[in-house]
Parts: C-alpha cells; sequence; structure tokens
C-alpha cells in the first residue's frame, strides 16, 4: 500500500520548489522505435493510471501549475489550492529514509511477510511516501540507519505491482 504523507507544519515537504520542479514534458521510451514520445496528456489522474504507471517500472505523481505542488499518488484535483491545471510528472524515485518501524503483527495479507519494515521516504523532489522496506535486515533493525539513501524498487504480488523501498 502507498500513501502520501503530508506534514501541514512544513509545506516544502509536499510542494516541489522552482529548482525542482518538473519538466514540462513527461516523456516516455517507445519499446519498438526506441524513440522518446509525449505521455497522454488526456491519462486520467485516476489509481488505474497510478497502477498502471508502476507495471511500467515509472512513478508518477501530478504537478499543479497554479500553486506548484506535486502530488505523488496523484490526485483529481490539487491537495494544496484545490486548483485543476494539473499534469503528469515522473519522479526520479531516490530520497531519504525519514522514519520507519518493523512490523512483526502484520495484517492478514502480510501475515506471511513478517517480520517486515515499512518507512516514510522523502523523495528528492519533496513528497513524502509510505511503502515497504526491502534489503534490510528487519532481524537487526538498529541498522537501519534514518537518512540514508533510498531508491524505488518494484515487486510484483498477487498479480499486482507494488512500489518498495530499498537502500541506494
Amino acid at each position: 500500500m502507498i500513501s502520501s504523507t503530508h506534514d501541514n507544519a512544513a509545506k516544502d515537504k509536499r510542494t516541489c520548489r522552482d529548482d525542482k520542479a518538473p519538466t514540462e514534458d513527461v516523456r516516455e521510451i517507445d519499446s519498438r522505435s526506441g524513440e522518446a514520445k509525449s505521455m497522454s496528456e488526456d491519462k486520467p489522474f485516476t489509481a488505474k493510471s497510478f497502477q498502471d504507471s508502476l507495471k511500467e517500472r515509472r512513478l508518477m505523481g501530478n504537478f499543479c501549475e497554479e500553486c506548484k505542488t506535486l502530488m505523488v499518488p496523484p490526485r483529481i484535483m490539487c491537495i494544496e489550492c484545490r486548483g485543476k491545471k494539473l499534469r503528469w510528472s515522473q519522479l526520479s524515485g531516490k530520497g531519504i529514509l525519514e522514519t520507519f518501524t518493523v512490523v512483526h503483527v502484520a495484517p492478514t495479507f502480510l501475515k506471511d511477510k513478517a517480520p517486515y519494515a515499512v518507512g516514510i521516504v522523502k523523495l528528492n523532489e519533496g513528497p513524502m511516501l509510505t511503502a515497504r522496506l526491502v534489503n534490510v535486515d528487519v532481524q537487526r533493525p538498529e541498522t537501519i540507519k534514518i537518512g540514508v539513501p533510498m531508491i524505488i524498487d518494484y515487486t510484483e504480488e498477487e498479480g499486482k505491482t507494488l512500489l518498495v523501498f530499498k537502500p541506494a
């Protein structure tokens, strides 16, 4: 499960500053020709569109042209100004581990994964994401360090592509 973390006291945690503003035109590479093509501007900002981007191994969010807020996962309207002048934005998937916990008593659908780590990663572009952490020693949580660089990875479970983070 992926969720965006909000901190009302620090708007810059979810706002894309001008020096990190996404590019104007999101491009994807055509697997047959190898050429870059523009992503469809009419693709809706939905959970299905977000899930489709994960299947393609791309982390996508949307960027509000009015107040410069970057949102992950994408929303149908801006979480800051309620604006609807939005565009797709591909994120690097790189960030810093802000906090984590090790889950020993898991919900039923994750029982076979316990113990596992869940962390909040602040992406280089600003937003924060909550996701499972992989390639960390959950038996020795003292070895998992706050502030360590993380990078996105993807895993397939029960026919779905899930976003996870691993140390960079």
